[in-house]
């Protein structure tokens, strides 16, 4: 074999090692603002933001500002219900879920639509032994709008909390198994496990969750890098702790090691918080 010849070997084989280990670095963004959305022009790669709105106008409205930036590959629907139940779970209302789901399908049947949907247990505890009743019917309307969604020209995700066993999530309608729906995995470390339990107990715990989604094929959902609903007057507010780059630098990094392809951080305006969160994920956006 020639010197040329082994050359073009290895630089093939360095690209699809590259190939290998890509993994996309995208972000949630639950408050879109001019400031918020602007942070996009301080990364150096090119991403995927999952914009939180109750109204679909208003998220065409975010959507076509980011678009406007080059560093932007595409922008995900993140639809939020009313104000108690803010999450789409099988205690919401369920004529506003018929009505959010219709209006999604009518929308995307005109020009298609990248959807994910937040299942959560409702931001107003209380709803869970209120509206037991509404739990079957509702988790029928979820799947049925799964098995509807593609076609319609909806791209569909949906996020299901890790902390919990899988069994649980699914019985309370916050898991779905659907060939056309790609889950993602929530898990926020800053919240809770970073601030009681050492580093040698978090670090393999996040390694275990990253390596499953890899094998599963899943997104995995990280943070936080900025506050999110609960920082708004809830009495929760005191557990939405951000965490320090070099944490978030770790995670990225076990992510990838692992061979996940996608990461979301929770949330963009965090960037603008501090600039080491911009340098991190900038130097890990390389493959």
């Amino acid at each position: 074999m020639s010197i040329k010849n082994i050359f073009i070997f290895f630089s093939i084989l360095l690209i699809l090692c590259t190939m290998v280990n890509a993994m996309e670095i995208n972000f949630f963004e639950e408050f879109p603002s001019e400031r918020n959305i602007d942070n996009v022009g301080l990364l150096n790669f090119s991403t995927k933001i999952y914009v939180a709105s109750s109204s679909l106008d208003d998220f065409s409205h975010w959507k076509n500002k980011l678009h406007s930036s080059s560093n932007v590959s595409s922008v995900v629907y993140w639809p939020t219900i009313s104000d108690d139940d803010y999450w789409i779970s099988p205690w919401a209302d369920p004529t506003e879920l018929d009505s959010l789901f219709s209006r999604l399908k009518d929308h995307a049947r005109d020009s298609g639509l990248e959807i994910m949907l937040d299942l959560e247990f409702p931001k107003n505890k209380t709803r869970i032994l209120t509206r037991n009743d509404n739990v079957k019917i509702n988790k029928e309307k979820i799947e049925k709008f799964m098995d509807e969604a593609k076609d319609s020209g909806i791209v569909l995700s949906a996020i299901q909390k890790s902390y919990f066993p899988e069994k649980f999530l699914e019985s309370a309608g916050l898991r779905y198994s659907h060939p056309d729906v790609k889950r993602i995995n929530m898990y926020y470390t800053s919240m809770f496990q970073r601030i009681v339990l050492p580093d040698f107990v978090v670090d393999p715990l996040f390694r275990r969750k990253a390596e499953r989604a890899a094998y599963n094929n899943e997104s995995l959902a990280i943070g936080i890098i900025a506050p999110g609903i609960y920082s708004k007057g809830h009495y929760l507010g005191f557990i939405e702790n951000t965490y320090k780059p070099k944490d978030l630098e770790k995670e990225l990094i076990i992510a990838r090691e692992a061979g996940v392809k996608e990461v979301i951080i929770f949330r963009l305006e965090g960037l603008s918080r501090n600039p080491d969160y911009v340098r991190v994920v900038n130097d890990l956006s390389k493959p």
